[in-house]
């Protein structure tokens, strides 16, 4: 995968919350997954720190993120995360490019 693009995004949630937004993810509406470019999803828990999450996408080029960060698809997809408790807060946000794999 050499060249892809990946988008790291760190959120936490108030652990009275977190089994919700846990079940968001699960339940996610998934209109990316037929996106141009869009190769996977990942969502990941932290075992250590309750409420962290990470969501890490792979992507064939930073373009065909950057479309679908501006699309109607992802509106929809963001207009479906829970209220508080269960709501997100950003706490970092990182891209990257694939140099090896």
């Amino acid at each position: 995968m050499t060249g892809s693009f990946v988008a790291f995004s760190e959120i936490d949630i108030d652990p009275v919350g977190s089994d919700r937004r846990t079940q968001a993810f699960r339940d996610r509406l998934g209109a990316v997954d037929a996106w141009p470019g869009f190769r996977r999803l990942e969502v990941w828990e932290d075992e250590g720190t309750p409420g962290r999450f990470v969501m890490v996408s792979w992507w064939d080029d930073k373009e065909s993120f950057k479309t679908y960060m501006r699309s109607a698809d992802h509106r929809l997809s963001h207009d479906r995360i829970p209220s508080e408790p269960a709501a997100p807060r950003p706490v970092s946000f990182s891209r990257f490019r694939v140099i090896a794999d």
